[in-house]
């Protein structure tokens, strides 16, 4: 006869005596550790996937850049031609050869021309490197100007 004193378990009123529990926070960090190494290949995945799509799309814009250097190089070439100067100078200016001619003689060397900007130069070719039979310290000198 004890059951009969029992709530069911079923009914309301064994509802109101039943206990919920509660995990602990190790549980609670167990899960989310799992939860997160269920979640990293995911991630991992997606990334490596943008950064794919990056990679392509910049070496797109990296061949359209060069495709447009190359023709900007072609119109540089067809207008520096000596004929299309010519063709413009007689045609569109009203230019036309010299009666006479003359020559000026210049007694001074020409100075030394650089086809690259010394921007683009390694170091060792911008700097002034001193000569074999000076010292050191007349080196050091002359570098800081000093002297």
């Amino acid at each position: 006869m004890v059951a009969l004193n029992t709530p069911h378990a079923g009914t309301a009123a064994g509802m109101r005596h039943r206990l919920v529990r509660i995990p602990g926070p190790g549980t609670l960090i167990i899960t989310a550790l799992v939860a997160a190494a269920a979640l990293l290949p995911v991630v991992q995945n997606s990334n490596a996937t943008t950064t794919g799509y990056d990679i392509r799309e910049m070496e797109h814009r990296k061949s359209d850049l060069q495709a447009a250097m190359y023709n900007a190089q072609m119109d540089i070439a067809k207008l520096g031609s000596l004929e299309r100067i010519d063709r413009e100078a007689r045609t569109r200016l009203g230019m036309a050869p010299a009666d006479r001619s003359f020559a000026v003689t210049v007694r001074e060397p020409a100075p030394q021309q650089r086809q690259v900007p010394a921007r683009y130069l390694p170091e060792e070719v911008q700097r002034t490197t001193a000569a074999p039979s000076q010292g050191l310290l007349d080196a050091l000198l002359a570098r800081l100007s000093l002297r």
